[in-house]
């Protein structure tokens, strides 16, 4: 930092910048990231991690004072923090720790918490999903076509088999499944350091909404944090025994996907929704193409909405089909149709009847699988 803009810099700033804590190379790690930043500078991180928390951290920075000075501040501020706290740290915690930093190098903060999430994925890329033997992922390539109801409903259905299960909405910005089991909002319990997966109608439910409890604040976050927070419901929270898991994905094949399928250890498979809608056939492909390239067994296609039952004359207007005919041209199983219904949870309504009877077969027979 030059004299001339020292003005611009707190004491605590340039102290960091010309005393940098924990800066230089970790012979012995349990995490490692590396990342570019925007201004060409470039940070690596390493962590090394006891009893889920951060022992200690170090880095390294090719960049200027101010890339030093962040790097330096997050190390600090990383020690002995838990694990589930990392997700929460920002950028702009190292500026306000600071108490004056130039806005045009906040960049900096950005890198090195960027570098700081990074070795946190890296270290849980290593740790097993453990011997949980049914993960079932629902997926869609366009959302809007009731993929949280379908996995709402095969949650039901392997709870009524008699088994232990697990819900991870894994949807970050749109957090459902909460909501359609009435689960929230809720403060999670700990047990030592972890958070408990909540108990509601017999499910041990996790969630993005029971992090963020105002439904109307946007839940603004960049790829690392995602990603490390849905490797954190997976690997951090206490699920206690489960005998099988459903997770509901966000529509598309973005970074939350990615991280469940990379996180999860083996899936039984994938149960792909649609609509006869083009634009979300055109998403269903994109889904069964992911899987495919992923390794990830289709256990079949689910059309839904794809007719009308009329309350008045009881006419049923049926558009569907085009389900059916994918998943011939894809050679993936059609687990069936349903018909869109207005209030498919009213007393009168044949929905859940419907669905039980097409996913079923999933939960007793187990998947019939396409690759």
């Amino acid at each position: 930092m030059e004299e001339h803009v020292h003005s611009d810099y707190s004491s605590i700033a340039i102290d960091h910048a010309r005393s940098p804590r924990n800066m230089g190379l970790m012979p012995v790690f349990d995490g490692h990231g590396s990342v570019n930043g925007s201004c060409g500078d470039s940070m690596d991180m390493w962590i090394r991690v006891q009893d889920d928390r951060i022992a200690e951290a170090r880095f390294s920075t090719d960049g200027c004072g101010s890339s030093t000075a962040c790097g330096s501040m997050a190390t600090e501020m990383a020690r002995s923090r838990s694990l589930a706290g990392m997700a929460l740290l920002r950028p702009r915690d190292i500026l306000d720790a600071f108490d004056g930093f130039p806005e045009e190098s906040a960049h900096c903060a950005e890198l090195a918490i960027d570098a700081l999430h990074a070795a946190c994925q890296d270290y849980f890329r290593s740790i097993p999903m453990g011997t949980l033997s049914r993960k079932f992922l629902v997926v869609s390539g366009k959302g809007g076509v009731g993929k949280s109801t379908v996995a709402m409903h095969l949650a039901k259905r392997l709870r009524a088999s008699g088994a232990k299960v697990g819900i991870l909405d894994a949807d970050i910005h749109s957090p459902s499944l909460p909501t359609l089991l009435g689960a929230g909002p809720v403060f999670l319990e700990r047990t030592g350091d972890r958070f408990l997966a909540h108990e509601h109608g017999g499910f041990k439910i996790m969630s993005m909404a029971f992090l963020s409890p105002d439904p109307d604040r946007a839940v603004v976050l960049r790829g690392p944090r995602k990603t490390m927070l849905v490797r954190q419901f997976l690997r951090e929270i206490d699920w206690g025994k489960l005998d099988a898991m459903v997770i509901d994905t966000p529509a598309g094949t973005g970074d939350e996907l990615l991280t469940v399928v990379k996180s999860a250890g083996a899936l039984e498979g994938a149960i792909v929704v649609c609509t006869p809608r083009d634009v979300a056939l055109l998403g269903a492909r994109r889904s069964v193409a992911f899987c495919r390239e992923m390794d990830v067994p289709v256990i079949g296609l689910l059309e839904n909405m794809s007719g009308a039952d009329c309350p008045g004359c009881g006419l049923v207007a049926n558009v569907g089909g085009a389900g059916r005919k994918l998943s011939i041209e894809l050679g993936v199983p059609f687990l069936g149709s349903l018909a869109m219904d207005p209030d498919p949870d009213s007393p009168a309504s044949g929905f859940a009847s419907a669905i039980a009877a097409l996913l079923d077969p999933v939960v007793t027979a187990g998947a019939a699988v396409a690759r």
